[in-house]
């Protein structure tokens, strides 16, 4: 009777291998994405440039930085009484 004289490393090294090759030809590929809060639109996008853009630069950086608070608290603030009126009218 003949053993294989294989270590058990190689043997799992092959399992790996051959794991990793059915999940590339069976399963699709996914794009990550990253979430972003549902208040965060265009304008605080924009706002943010500017910031970023006045940080390099050193002018205005402090009413920048103001805008941009102002405009994500009241894109925050408008999304959570539009969830509250939502919930209002399915219960009233």
């Amino acid at each position: 009777m003949e053993y294989d004289t294989q270590s058990t490393e190689s043997i799992y090294q092959s399992i790996v291998s051959a794991h990793k090759a059915a999940a590339k030809a069976t399963i699709p590929y996914k794009q990550k994405t990253k979430k972003q809060p549902p208040w965060e639109n265009k304008d605080v996008d924009l706002r943010r440039s500017v910031v970023k853009q006045n940080q390099v630069t050193y002018i205005n950086i402090n009413k920048a930085l103001d805008d941009l608070k102002d405009a994500y608290d009241n894109n925050k603030k408008e999304y959570i009484q539009n969830k509250i009126s939502e919930i209002e009218t399915i219960y009233i």
